[in-house]
């Protein structure tokens, strides 16, 4: 939806790591993706009207200050998250990614995008490395989240053996 309205949307997170994987290899609850910090309140607007059409709930997070990042979440009527929408900035040549926990920056060509086709769906992701580089600092900034078995799957899927042992990341049996 957004792609046809000439928004040039990238999925990360989860089902980025299953694109660069090849397959879904766990349940993902919800999509995460990314847009322009121009084109954002247009990805708004167009998810506030699906919302409305399909019966979801639009649920905006505007940024009360600087440092906070906006966000839409697109909601089931029970409250599930299905999809969220973050804008990027660009600045002094890097592109910020802003979270709750404060702001991550990457190369200007973390916006060039990767078509990636699992079964009947197709998306964009950024390149390869991008993806392991934004789950590497989600998973620094957030080290209590390895407990987790999705986070170790990623890991699993994202990392060389190499690189879980550099970090020291145990996984458990899977």
């Amino acid at each position: 939806m957004l792609e046809e309205a000439g928004i040039e949307c990238s999925v990360y997170g989860g089902v980025s790591i299953a694109g660069h994987a090849g397959f879904f290899f766990r349940e993902n609850d919800d999509v995460d993706a990314f847009v322009r910090d121009y084109a954002f309140e247009h990805a708004k607007a167009i998810l506030k009207e699906v919302s409305k059409r399909h019966g979801l709930r639009f649920d905006p997070h505007e940024a009360r200050v600087e440092t906070e990042k906006p966000k839409v979440n697109v909601r089931t009527a029970r409250g599930k998250e299905l999809f969220s929408i973050i804008p990027v900035y660009l600045d002094e040549g890097s592109v910020v990614f802003k979270y709750e926990a404060g702001s991550e920056k990457y190369l200007p060509n973390i916006l060039e995008r990767v078509a990636r086709h699992i079964s009947e769906y197709s998306f964009f992701t950024p390149r390869s490395e991008f993806i392991k580089e934004i789950f590497l600092n989600h998973m620094n900034a957030r080290g209590s989240k390895m407990k987790k078995k999705k986070y170790q799957l990623d890991a699993k899927h994202i990392l060389t053996p190499d690189e879980l042992r550099e970090r020291r990341w145990v996984l458990d049996n899977m």
